[in-house]
């Protein structure tokens, strides 16, 4: 499946064509280390403890930021984040807090750990050079029903389970339907995700490209409540955002519920052809040092559904901006600029209301 225009833009990649990174590990991942060896590994580092997720909230200037708030234009300074709260059920460190906070990354590509929330784990982070904990894919962090045997060595068990295997997987579900697309729009550009209620996290859970007939299949579901969600159109500039059974809002959304080994099928999801408008404007005090620092508008919904709504289009070099297609909502609207050695930019957040064409939008992009 192509990246999606959500994982696009929490990966700050709506200013690059390809993904900008993968996560690589430097150690063997938690599967493939023998238990005790992964035990006393963990020894070895800041934080281990037994704990329930309480919270996943999203940590993330660049959405979090007021309107008026003027913030860094290189985006990349402070990439987003996954904050996990946990309630601490048993300390193997120096804890004294009953709730404790660990950072992780979103997944997608960024060795961020999935944590849910409900779901006990056995944590192992490190304390990170902002002075965050933080741990990931790469770390011995897992499920509590997949660390007994790191858990009877940690907590010194007379007797160690004799198994060293993980729990088998979690029973999963697989969910088939066909979208009922209106002419004018073609499954081609489109791409399906589901997002589990209640969950914060803007990565999808799962996701399908549709077929060209319109059919889809998304395998590997765990059990739980999800929203399905249809965009399309050209990446960084999509043309189409719905939602089961076929709304534009949220609120008008139905959840989608699947059980452990569930075989949904003929689940039917209407797509209609949604109204754009155009926004245009230009950089305020435009001169040859914001040319040269090569500035994108970056025009967004802070909605954690509606992230995918998010556009982008380089600054001409007389300084002006033109987003052709634009979905109506309310956006925030920044300008982002490359990395560029001692200079360093600031960009003030705007907001934007597009229910109908926008002209004459004023942004700024300023040298510090």
């Amino acid at each position: 499946m192509r990246s999606s225009h959500l994982v696009q833009t929490a990966l700050l990649l709506s200013i690059s064509p390809v993904p900008a990174f993968a996560c690589k590990c430097a150690a063997p991942l938690p599967d493939a280390v023998p238990p005790r060896l992964s035990a006393e590994a963990m020894r070895r580092t800041d934080v281990v403890f037994e704990g329930k997720v309480q919270s996943v909230e999203l940590k993330w200037k660049l959405v979090t930021a007021k309107i008026g708030e003027v913030i860094p234009a290189d985006i990349e300074e402070g990439e987003p984040r996954t904050q996990v709260t946990f309630e601490v059920l048993r300390n193997y460190s120096e804890i004294e807090q009953k709730h404790f906070q660990v950072r992780t990354g979103l997944g997608g590509g960024d060795c961020g750990f999935p944590f849910e929330v409900g779901e006990k784990y056995l944590v192992d982070a490190d304390k990170d050079e902002s002075g965050d904990f933080s741990t990931g894919i790469c770390s011995q962090t897992g499920l509590l029903a997949d660390r007994q045997v790191e858990v009877a060595y940690l907590r010194g068990d007379s007797e160690i389970p004799r198994t060293t295997a993980r729990s088998q997987p979690r029973p999963t579900a697989q969910l088939c339907g066909h979208l009922v697309l209106d002419n004018a729009i073609s499954p081609a550009d489109g791409e399906i995700s589901l997002f589990r209620e209640g969950s914060t996290s803007i990565i999808p859970a799962e996701g399908a490209e549709p077929e060209a007939d319109g059919s889809f299949c998304i395998a590997g579901i765990h059990p739980g409540k999800y929203f399905m969600v249809f965009s399309n159109g050209p990446e960084r500039s999509p043309t189409s955002i719905v939602f089961f059974p076929g709304v534009a809002k949220l609120s008008e959304a139905k959840t989608i519920e699947v059980s452990a080994g569930q075989e949904i099928s003929h689940l039917l999801f209407t797509v209609t052809p949604q109204k754009t408008y155009s926004v245009s404007g230009n950089l305020s005090n435009f001169g040859s040092g914001q040319h040269q620092a090569k500035p994108n508008v970056l025009l967004f919904n802070a909605d954690r559904f509606l992230l995918a709504l998010s556009y982008s289009q380089e600054v001409a070099a007389d300084g002006t901006f033109s987003f052709p297609q634009v979905l109506p909502g309310k956006y925030s609207a920044i300008v982002a600029v490359e990395s560029s050695g001692d200079t360093k930019w600031s960009t003030k957040k705007v907001q934007v209301d597009v229910d109908g064409n926008v002209r004459d939008l004023s942004l700024d992009l300023t040298a510090n």
